[in-house]
């Protein structure tokens, strides 16, 4: 017969503990991906998760990463989410169901969870952009009027925290932004341009027309100094000796895009392109965000190569949600 556990042992089993030092470690080291599971735990990890210490752990052992954000936006509020790995569970029937309704071999086991601090009651189309840590909002429309906005604010994706920051020198109704070694150029309804940096808290006015030549749609993306988008029904990259569009060969398991898939998405995820896009259910109020996680290998000048490392559906929202923007910040 065996012998049943002590109840000291079952007291430790039942309670288990590690000292803080030991845990600081182990949880620096950890992908951020699973800190939203993880902070499901207990409030000492919620509370871990929130301590400055650890990131700048992080930043001196070299564990930051890219974490990518998306914007969802319906006619009376904007949501942000971020992608973080599915925590294991005993799936629902209707989950079940859900899952019978998917195409893709490649699952990852990856989702978009709310970010709950973001809520933008009758704000129309945020402006997003993100630096280092940061994603900064630009402007601030209502849905009811067109007033011009010079307002900026800041949010700090390690804690999830919003802060004002030093508001522009112009004034818009309508914008674009974008960044470019690590500035923020602005350019909009005004004729002149911004520029604004992190570092420095401060704007100034770009050279003539240089704002404007710098801005790209939401479905481009920069990766390695290289101009991805998707566009004309393929992925492409941007060829700047000839000034042409070439199209990124391989993207074996990728499924079609145009016509059936909507609001395509690029972001730089590390180096390697994310890929987000809406996938409209037949004869239903709902529609599914999908993603794609391709890395990238120039094989000779003219080829890069795509690899699909994962494919799968990461939401689902209803049908009067669209997908806006997708962003990646370094955490």
């Amino acid at each position: 017969m065996m012998e049943e556990p002590s109840p000291k042992l079952q007291r430790f089993t039942q309670n288990p503990s590690l000292p803080d030092d030991l845990l600081m470690s182990c949880v620096t080291r950890m992908s951020r991906l699973y800190y939203p599971t993880l902070s499901l735990v207990s409030k000492s990890f919620r509370s871990l998760l929130a301590s400055p210490e650890l990131y700048k752990a992080r930043s001196i052992l070299g564990h930051t990463e890219s974490c990518v954000y998306v914007s969802l936006q319906s006619s009376s509020e904007c949501r942000l989410y971020t992608l973080c790995r599915k925590p294991d569970q005993t799936l629902t029937n209707k989950e079940k169901k859900k899952q019978k309704r998917k195409k893709y071999k490649k699952s990852s086991g990856y989702v978009l969870v709310r970010v709950p601090i973001l809520h933008y009651p009758r704000q129309v189309s945020p402006v997003l952009v993100a630096v280092g840590s940061d994603i900064y909002k630009i402007g601030n429309r209502s849905s009811y009027n067109n007033d011009p906005s010079s307002s900026v604010s800041v949010l700090d994706c390690r804690f999830h925290t919003w802060q004002e920051a030093p508001s522009m020198r112009l004034e818009y109704t309508s914008l674009s932004a974008s960044v470019v070694d690590r500035k923020i150029y602005v350019t909009g309804s005004h004729k002149d341009s911004l520029k604004g940096s992190s570092e420095e808290s401060r704007w100034e006015l770009t050279e003539p027309g240089l704002g404007h030549a710098l801005f790209s749609d939401r479905s481009c993306c920069l990766i390695d100094n290289v101009l991805y988008s998707a566009s004309q029904g393929r992925l492409g990259w941007y060829d700047t000796m000839i000034n042409v569009w070439r199209p990124l060969i391989g993207l074996i398991g990728l499924p079609k895009l145009f016509p059936h898939c909507y609001s395509v998405r690029l972001a730089d995820c590390g180096g390697k392109m994310a890929v987000f896009w809406e996938q409209i259910f037949s004869s239903s109020f709902e529609k599914m965000i999908c993603c794609a996680e391709i890395s990238l290998e120039r094989r000779n000048y003219f080829d890069i190569w795509g690899e699909v490392e994962w494919v799968d559906h990461v939401l689902t929202v209803p049908l009067w949600y669209d997908l806006v923007q997708v962003l990646a910040a370094t955490v």
